[in-house]
């Protein structure tokens, strides 16, 4: 391995556990444990191995170019099949790494997708997998053409690459360097990773720093946080007139209390989440105290939410931003 090669390796594992605070249980160069490939995350004994086309990684642009070159022949053959169709006529290019380093930061996404489901033991627990359009076929995820909502699933995974319809495991792993590399993915898909992300227990990575939380106020710690948006502190006035600052964030915690009591809810509406308490329809003072329950009718799905707001006031932790305790949505 040359030696820049080596300096390149060192600092992207440094970022990725950095950034995450958590890591497989090794990086190991075994070239027999990776026949078919450059790098490769085993899901049994939770460690990557890289292979000899790991050795240089100047030469590994010219892979890169060759295969994104094998496009252009993949996407002149046309089939009859519609799905399949429209998986080539969606597909812009063969896979989303563009350097050696991104071939790891993929089998990394692999780790984080392993560790979401904290009793895996078998193929069948994967977690989101079912989200993502895989079909359990012979004890192992795969994407069904012949079904609907399969077939849908890999024509959005087609838009992240190629390789991301092999299975639901490669649209999650695809996902997620895309995502590291600051582009957009399908929502479906971001979904997933984003509930993968808080269940394997990673580091906060909201704008790459920790931002304090309000949650209990007896509760000093900070919590990894996501930010939500902003409030009109004029319009919160009917709570209290002591609101120290117009964030608003919801932790961790909170996501998995609304997932665990609120099933899909999260899932489905978090997106609406800045605009609820930006422009809530009503404010009502809640039972405790500098807390709002907020309603919201969301004009286009004709959905109403229910949302608690817990607002930072002067006696609280400066560092605390307004959290979003609790949300679901209202069935009339």
């Amino acid at each position: 391995m040359t030696p820049d090669t080596v300096d390149v390796l060192e600092d992207t594992l440094t970022k990725l556990k950095d950034k995450y605070g958590i890591m497989p249980k090794g990086v190991v160069y075994n070239p027999s444990k990776v026949p078919d490939a450059t790098v490769t995350y085993n899901w049994v004994d939770d460690k990557i191995y890289i292979s000899n086309r790991f050795n240089d990684i100047n030469n590994y642009a010219d892979i890169v170019n060759k295969s994104e070159d094998s496009l252009i022949e993949y996407r002149e053959k046309a089939v009859i099949n519609k799905a399949e169709a429209e998986i080539e006529l969606n597909t812009q290019r063969m896979t989303v790494r563009e350097n050696l380093m991104d071939t790891l930061t993929h089998e990394y996404g692999h780790f984080i997708h392993r560790h979401a489901n904290a009793d895996y033991v078998q193929k069948s627990s994967v977690f989101g997998a079912k989200d993502l359009g895989g079909k359990l076929i012979n004890g192992d995820w795969k994407y069904d053409i012949n079904s609907y909502y399969s077939a849908n699933a890999k024509i959005e995974a087609a838009k992240i690459s190629k390789y991301a319809t092999e299975s639901p495991y490669e649209a999650f792993a695809e996902g997620f360097l895309a995502k590291e590399k600051g582009q957009e993915i399908p929502e479906s898909i971001e979904k997933v990773i984003k509930e993968a992300k808080v269940k394997a227990g990673v580091k906060n990575i909201a704008n790459g720093q920790k931002n304090g939380i309000l949650g209990s106020t007896k509760d000093e710690r900070i919590l990894d946080v996501h930010p939500i948006g902003k409030i009109n502190k004029e319009i919160y006035k009917c709570i209290t007139d002591d609101i120290l600052t117009d964030e608003v964030v919801i932790t961790n915690n909170q996501i998995q209390h609304i997932m665990d009591r609120h099933p899909n809810d999260y899932e489905r509406f978090s997106s609406y989440f800045g605009e609820i308490v930006k422009n809530p329809d009503y404010i009502i003072e809640a039972n405790k105290p500098n807390t709002a329950l907020l309603l919201k009718e969301i004009k286009e799905n004709d959905e109403i939410f229910k949302t608690v707001l817990r607002l930072v006031a002067s006696k609280d932790n400066p560092n605390y931003k307004n959290s979003i305790i609790t949300f679901m949505k209202i069935d009339e």
